[in-house]
């Protein structure tokens, strides 16, 4: 019935779906019954709910494949995308392990095109630390100085000395997630000391010494001499570090007999100390490469180490897109009697830069008409984005197994950063799940799924127990 004023007029009323409980009789309109059947009141009528569809999937059948082959794959038509480093990181699943792109990448700082960041510190007591640094890129590597009067240990033992023994300095290979570093001490006496923290843009492995000298002198006169017991390298870079005792002036000039250009990284006086840390980057090797340092006056004491370095590399300049990072061949073997229901896109990984426009898209690398693209952000730190709902066809329609079981089947991944900042994205895992019905079918008399105009979804399930779990979405 209706609750309009007269005349009245019948309204057809065809009952559909089960029992459900809309609303308690004091706020129903005049006139209605408590208990209604798939009904909505509006006032003056009486109508049917719309919109019956099968919403329905079984929560505990799925199978879950990791992608067997990644590949970074320039976009047909597009220039100045940046590659993926390590692409095949992307099949094995290992935090830490991962594949990398760096956007809107300029440039190192400091006259070497190698160089990322410096912090300072100085002080006394029995213990001190200098940083933190948070790197721009995956893979740098940091390396500490520091001066005292007395034998430093180390806090954290993934720190080594580096450069032949040389007490003052240690280093290591930062890992791909970008995560503050700081480099922490305790001295065996209460003593003065002045420290710097570097990092340094590499080509993906730790940089080692092919070769130290250092010479020590009682008076630097403003000048001093240091030569390599060895031919040095093309290509390669030579680190200058100098400390010691007193205040020094300047200006400090650090020339060799190569022609190579150093650019001095670090400087300190405090504390009656003095530190100044230059770099040479690719240079031109030589025959007993001597390096001349002047300009160090006022001081009554001081070293000079030199270091030849290999595995520094600045990155190419990017721009604010990357490759496809194409994923294929998941190994996945459906039968054919198994009906599929949708799937899910599973990328594990993290990115440096939180900005609203700056995510991943993932799309199928052979999409069909009507086929979506997503569009999300990874986490800051490692964790896995679900892209897809357990219904969701890609517009791939009907869904036969004959689609995942192919091995050039899969999906692509974009990273973008239109905002212009330096962001890095790390994936160490793509995976699709494909959700299914039961096999053999389920021994179900009755089911059916519908969605109230409320929002509400409701499943009515009639005949034997199933094993499987019955999830609405």
């Amino acid at each position: 019935m209706n609750n309009a004023d007269t005349p009245l007029a019948p309204v057809p009323l065809e009952l559909l779906g089960g029992l459900y409980t809309e609303a308690t009789p004091e706020t129903l309109p005049l006139g209605a019954s408590p208990v209604v059947i798939n009904c909505d009141f509006i006032l003056g009528s009486v109508l049917i709910r719309p919109g019956k569809q099968s919403v329905f999937y079984f929560g505990n059948i799925f199978v879950q494949k990791i992608t067997n082959f990644a590949s970074s794959v320039a976009d047909a038509g597009s220039t100045g995308e940046t590659a993926w480093t390590n692409p095949t990181n992307a099949t094995k699943n290992i935090p830490g392990t991962e594949t990398t792109v760096s956007l809107n990448f300029s440039s190192g700082g400091g006259g070497a095109p190698a160089f990322d960041q410096v912090a300072q510190s100085s002080g006394s007591g029995l213990s001190g630390s200098v940083g933190p640094i948070t790197p721009n890129l995956p893979k740098e590597w940091a390396l500490a100085m520091i001066d005292t009067g007395g034998t430093i240990a180390p806090t954290d033992p993934s720190w080594a000395q580096f450069g032949g023994g040389f007490s003052d300095l240690y280093a290591k290979l930062l890992p791909a997630t970008l995560a503050p570093v700081t480099f922490a001490w305790t001295i065996g006496g209460s003593v003065t000391y002045q420290a710097a923290m570097l990092t340094f843009f590499t080509n993906g492995s730790a940089p080692v010494s092919a070769q130290g000298s250092s010479n020590s002198v009682n008076t630097f006169n403003g000048t001093c001499v240091q030569t390599f017991p060895s031919n040095t390298v093309n290509g390669n870079s030579i680190l200058v570090v100098i400390f010691g005792l007193g205040t020094f002036g300047g200006p400090v000039s650090i020339v060799d007999g190569n022609g190579n250009v150093y650019a001095i990284l670090s400087s300190q006086n405090a504390g009656g100390r003095f530190t100044i840390i230059a770099l040479a980057q690719n240079i031109i090797g030589g025959n007993h490469t001597q390096v001349t340092v002047s300009g160090v006056t006022g001081v009554s004491s001081g070293t000079v180490q030199l270091n030849e370095i290999t595995n520094l590399a600045a990155p190419p300049p990017s721009g604010p897109t990357s490759q496809e990072l194409q994923c294929i061949n998941f190994s996945f073997s459906i039968p054919s009697s198994q009906q599929i229901l949708g799937f899910e896109v599973l990328v594990s990984g993290n990115q440096s830069d939180a900005t609203a426009t700056s995510g991943i898209k993932v799309a199928l690398i052979s999409p069909a008409v009507g086929s979506p693209t997503f569009f999300g952000q990874l986490p800051s730190s490692d964790g896995t984005m679900t892209f897809g709902t357990p219904l969701a066809n890609w517009g791939l329609a009907p869904l036969l197994n004959t689609i995942f079981n192919n091995p050039n089947f899969g999906v692509q991944i974009q990273a973008v950063a239109p905002g212009g900042l330096l962001t890095t994205f790390s994936i160490y895992a793509v995976q699709i799940k494909v959700f299914l019905t039961p096999n053999p079918p389920p021994n179900f008399n009755y089911i059916k799924t519908f969605a109230e105009t409320g929002g509400e979804v409701l499943t009515l399930v009639l005949g034997r127990r199933t094993p499987s779990t019955i999830r609405e979405c």
